[in-house]
């Protein structure tokens, strides 16, 4: 998840080899600074969830105009 979520703040060089480096250090600075819990939250906050949709509120506003802390697994 860390690595993923590094990939979304960097610039679209991760297939150089430079780019991939710059990655996995910001990877590591992530899994050093932030809980699970946070890093977790940073990503699904820039994720794209189809549609237009960037990040979990705007995805449940368009997929099911809720609010994301309005929606359950039922």
């Amino acid at each position: 998840m860390t690595q993923q979520a590094s990939k979304m703040f960097l610039p679209s060089s991760a297939k150089k080899i430079v780019g991939k480096m710059k990655e996995i250090v910001l990877a590591l600075k992530m899994e050093n600074r932030f809980s699970k819990e946070k890093i977790l939250e940073l990503y699904l906050n820039k994720a794209y969830f189809g549609n237009g949709s960037y990040g979990i509120e705007t995805a449940a506003q368009g997929y099911f105009n809720k609010k994301a802390t309005d929606l359950n697994h039922t």
